[in-house]
């Protein structure tokens, strides 16, 4: 059994410093913990499929001679199993802390109506249909709606689709789909996704049987199994809030070439883990800001293409111990195979809090051609060498205020 305790303060430097410091201080008392349960009531249907082919493997994938690794078969036997969690007393602790911080930031958009209700599939893909801008599709937080054989469902520009998680306690209405390959929704430009429950095909990492597939065929046949997504765009100021996203084997939310400005806030993003892929939020020369989310069961809680382009900004997120990667990634030219050691654009990572020590918090795969600052950040692992790794050297890179061998778990 765990339980969350009271954070160390931070020393506090200017505005910036003194809002983390508010945020980590008051973050305290936070809800109990427990041990590992069954995996989320999703569905386990044959592994997915990825949407991008250029991502490295945290646990290396063995090479023909070998056999598949013992770390691998007994991650896939625990199965990436949920906690015993009030994840939404957790969120509503976190909201508190930074409301003492910065009341913009703590502010969290709720819905408890729309200008259209829909309760079944027929009813949402026909609102989504014929909806004009400035409409609000309303999913009563009650609803539980199967859209397996429906792919890219379009939330046109400026539309919002909303239901009610976190009024009254609500959880926000399921969502769901079994297709393995499925890319769920695509969202147009200004559009706002609020308050839902998401849940894709597979929460696994399936690190067994993908491993053996490589085994037999290497990384063509790897990539032949589908995968999934979440919410996918290429559109400008997007924005993902108050949302639950999981089960998605490929990334949660993916944001593809164009996609500016968009906004990832107040979500609980988790047991999107696939082997090789397993991202909370992908971004692929597109650009978002990712503040006070909490992450948990991620191979990569943030991954950037490294493409020419490619930047992003996480800010007061709290990420749980439940990891099979690091949980802020910046490819670099070694992973695209392109002969650059380009590795996006700027990167800024601070007053997040990382519980998870077995893997690095940070890893930068090369050389990018903007601002990196990786600043006022709480770390459970206590080596900074481990912690924060820059392949392509920390020449330009802003490195301080960051607290090493710090946590806010203790056992009960």
């Amino acid at each position: 059994m765990i339980a969350r305790d009271e954070i160390s303060r931070l020393g506090a430097a200017g505005r910036s410093r003194r809002l983390g410091v508010a945020f980590l201080f008051g973050l305290a008392a936070l809800c109990g913990c427990g041990s590992p349960d069954s995996s989320p009531p999703g569905r386990t249907s044959a592994a997915a499929e990825p949407g991008n082919r250029t991502e490295e493997s945290a646990t290396p994938i063995p090479q023909p001679d070998q056999a598949v690794s013992d770390d691998a078969r007994e991650r896939d036997l625990e199965l990436g199993s949920a906690q015993k969690t009030d994840y939404l007393a957790l969120q509503a602790s976190l909201r508190s802390a930074l409301s003492q911080a910065d009341p913009s930031i703590a502010a969290m958009a709720t819905y408890t109506d729309g200008t259209v209700t829909a309760r079944d599939a027929a009813s949402l893909l026909r609102a989504l249909g014929s909806a004009a801008e400035g409409a609000v599709i309303f999913v009563p937080s009650d609803g539980l709606i199967d859209l397996t054989g429906h792919q890219r469902i379009e939330i046109p520009a400026g539309v919002t689709l909303a239901s009610g998680r976190n009024v009254d306690r609500a959880k926000g209405a399921l969502l769901f789909t079994n297709d393995p390959d499925a890319t769920l929704f695509v969202a147009g430009a200004g559009s706002r996704v609020v308050g839902l429950d998401l849940m894709g095909p597979d929460p696994s990492p399936r690190s067994y049987q993908l491993e053996r597939l490589y085994q037999e065929g290497g990384s063509d046949l790897y990539y032949a199994v589908p995968a999934s997504i979440g919410i996918y765009s290429e559109a400008d100021d997007v924005l993902v809030e108050n949302c639950e996203l999981w089960g998605w084997s490929n990334a949660a939310i993916s944001l593809g070439p164009g996609a500016q400005r968009a906004r990832i806030r107040h979500c609980f993003i988790h047991h999107n883990q696939r082997l090789r892929l397993g991202y909370g939020v992908h971004l692929d020369q597109a650009d978002a800001l990712l503040e006070a989310n909490l992450f948990d069961w991620y191979r990569h809680c943030v991954a950037g293409s490294g493409r020419d382009g490619t930047s992003y900004e996480a800010r007061f997120n709290y990420v749980l111990p439940n990891a099979s990667g690091h949980a802020f990634d910046m490819h670099g030219g070694v992973d695209r195979n392109d002969g650059t050691d380009l590795a996006g654009d700027s990167i800024l990572i601070h007053h997040n809090i990382v519980e998870a020590a077995q893997f690095p918090a940070v890893v930068i795969r090369g050389r990018p051609t903007g601002r990196v600052a990786i600043t006022d950040n709480q770390f459970r692992n206590p080596d900074p060498a481990r912690t924060i790794v820059l392949q392509g050297g920390a020449e330009g890179v802003v490195d301080t205020g960051n607290r090493f061998g710090v946590s806010s778990m203790r056992a009960k």
